[in-house]
């Protein structure tokens, strides 16, 4: 179900905590950046998966992606 889906935030390698306009995906800092004027992020631009800290292989920034679900990483994390 939607509801249980962990997303990335559109903007950097964190877990989205906002949802806004019906399409974007935010981490709190970024969404506060936004909310400020301020949000500067270059199209394209991502990370070395082997550095992530998402621990995932993932689009570029600017692009919505689906961690995966909650309750199985809960589930994964309680062992």
């Amino acid at each position: 179900r939607g509801e249980h889906v962990v997303w990335k935030c559109r903007y950097c390698c964190s877990v989205a905590t906002w949802f806004c306009w019906g399409s974007t995906h935010f981490c709190d800092g970024c969404h506060a950046l936004q909310m400020a004027g301020r949000l500067s992020w270059v199209a394209g631009a991502g990370c070395e998966a082997s550095r992530c800290p998402l621990r995932v292989r993932h689009p570029p920034h600017g692009e919505e992606f689906a961690i995966g679900c909650a309750v199985c990483r809960s589930r994964r994390a309680a062992g």
